[in-house]
């Protein structure tokens, strides 16, 4: 289960944006919307812990410093 939802939550969007990336102009922007579910800070009420920990991973993995 927990391959799974790492899978399509976490590995899957960011594969989508690596296909896409020759779309994006010369200093263009991406940007990628997630959800408070993947906030370790914000995100205060329990249960749905493996698909929390899974946007927490796609949060980290697509943030990119300017």
């Amino acid at each position: 289960m927990f391959t799974e939802v790492m899978i399509t939550t976490a590995l899957s969007p960011l594969r989508a944006l690596e296909a896409l990336r020759e779309l994006v102009v010369p200093g263009g922007t991406v940007a990628v919307m997630s959800s408070e579910q993947g906030s370790i800070t914000r995100n205060t009420e329990s249960g749905y812990d493996l698909y929390k920990a899974s946007k927490a991973a796609f949060n980290q993995a697509a943030h990119r410093p300017r």
